[in-house]
């Protein structure tokens, strides 16, 4: 097997160093549906998902992050008459905890989730 190491990447008019690129990609994302047992409908670095109550899903990354606090965003699909937001928590380099939220007040299941996270990898 040949390894090929470059350390620029040039289009014939910019030059850029692969440090760049490779430090602003998302490292880490996840859709699921959280409807009755929490299913992964797509993913890229995530192992798992942690159904641990109503609204509150943990994705654990296949490969961790190199330190617990990284950006992380989130979103949701709506089923076009509930709202959901999405509060984190308990983030560590191999996971972190989702909870969806309509209106602030109660956890929800039926939510469509979206997350994604952003840092070096360990």
């Amino acid at each position: 097997m040949s390894t090929l190491e470059v350390s620029n990447l040039n289009d014939g008019t910019t030059t850029v160093a692969t440090t760049f690129i490779n430090q602003g990609v998302c490292k880490q994302h996840v859709i699921y549906n959280g409807t009755g047992t929490a299913a992964i409908t797509d993913s890229f670095n995530t192992s798992s998902l942690i159904d641990s109550a109503t609204g509150k899903h943990t994705p654990v990354l296949t490969s961790h992050m190199s330190q617990g606090v990284t950006s992380l965003s989130t979103s949701y699909a709506t089923d076009g008459s509930n709202n959901y937001n999405f509060a984190t928590e308990s983030i560590q380099s191999d996971r972190y905890l989702l909870r969806a939220v309509q209106w602030g007040v109660n956890f929800y299941d039926d939510a469509r989730a979206c997350a994604s996270r952003f840092g070096d990898l360990a």
